[in-house]
């Protein structure tokens, strides 16, 4: 780095800079606690994450089989009046350098025969 003074001098220093790659988010999900049903399931999710170099700035859900896209907290409850045997849930984790991770899990809605 050069800097001109204000008596005309030029000087000039060496600084070390370290770059480091970005870091993806990291989590868990956990829908264990959904309540298969023939009629009004109900489909409950937790998660909990972090972005080792930063914080995540957004969460968004997504289970394709509902239809369901919506930014959201570390909480899903859901309240499917005539569920499909199973539905892929996903939390999708964007971090404050837009770095996204997706946690998935897959969860019955129906009850076992």
């Amino acid at each position: 780095m050069t800097a001109h003074t204000a008596a005309g001098q030029d000087k000039t220093a060496t600084l070390p800079i370290e770059v480091r790659e970005n870091l993806s988010p990291r989590g868990t999900l956990d829908c264990g606690t959904s309540r298969p049903a023939q009629v009004d399931a109900v489909l409950r999710c937790s998660a909990a994450g972090l972005d080792p170099d930063g914080r995540i700035m957004s969460r968004r859900w997504v289970v394709p089989e509902l239809g369901l896209d919506a930014k959201g907290g570390w909480t899903l409850k859901v309240t499917v009046p005539t569920p499909p045997p199973q539905v892929t849930v996903q939390l999708h984790m964007t971090d404050n350098s837009g770095t996204t991770e997706v946690l998935t899990q897959t969860v019955p809605l129906q009850p076992a025969p």
